[in-house]
């Protein structure tokens, strides 16, 4: 990755211009996509953790969930835009929706007793 000045690193044909979240085999970037005449696209991209990306179980698992993710068309589901390889990596490009993720909406519904813990 070239970076691109404060805290927005080139990433291929995207800028990542912030971490969202990062899980168990890959991490989040909100990311921009720009073109010619000012265009510019807000997207996320969903890539491998840099230390498992030379695992061919975690890479295949990726896959998979890329293939099947790309079959979803659904309101309630983000599209997939791309999937890339950069760097040695593959990435999923799809469409960001801003707002508060699952875990963060079932935290708040549980502060406010509006849902019932799912453990019992």
């Amino acid at each position: 990755m070239g970076d691109v000045g404060g805290d927005e690193t080139r990433f291929g044909k995207y800028t990542l211009v912030r971490r969202i979240a990062a899980g168990g085999m890959a991490e989040l970037y909100l990311a921009k996509q720009q073109g010619p005449a000012g265009f510019q696209k807000w997207v996320a991209i969903k890539r491998i953790l840099p230390d498992l990306a030379k695992d061919p179980e975690f890479v295949t698992m990726f896959l998979n969930e890329a293939r099947l993710a790309a079959l979803l068309s659904h309101p309630a589901v983000a599209q997939i835009y791309e999937l890339g390889e950069q760097d040695g990596s593959y990435y999923i490009a799809m469409e960001y929706v801003e707002g508060a993720n699952l875990r963060q909406l079932t935290q708040m519904l549980k502060r406010l007793g509006r849902v019932a813990d799912a453990r019992r």
